[in-house]
């Protein structure tokens, strides 16, 4: 009687086969969903890195900036500032 309730009335048997799908995901579903969550995942971490890295580039170019600074000659004014800072 439930074939034949599904013969006579196939967009029912479409409708009730959709309420189910709702509620569950199938394998490929599933899998895409992984996936795309892991990817994602690499995503966000790519751009910390990235922001992490720009921040040690900054770090080293002022480094060198100090560095260059006493190489010309400013090394009696960065030996001043610390004599100074020690007293």
């Amino acid at each position: 009687m439930f074939c034949r309730y599904h013969r006579e009335h196939p967009e029912a048997a479409r409708k009730d086969k959709d309420e189910y799908g709702e509620w569950f995901e199938s394998d490929s579903e599933r899998e895409i969903r992984q996936i795309f969550t892991g990817l994602l995942k690499v995503h966000e971490d790519s751009k910390e890195l990235n922001r992490k890295l720009d921040e040690v580039i900054g770090r080293q170019e002022r480094t060198l900036s100090l560095l260059s600074s006493v190489q010309a000659g400013g090394a009696q004014q960065v030996g001043m500032l610390y004599h100074v800072s020690l007293v």
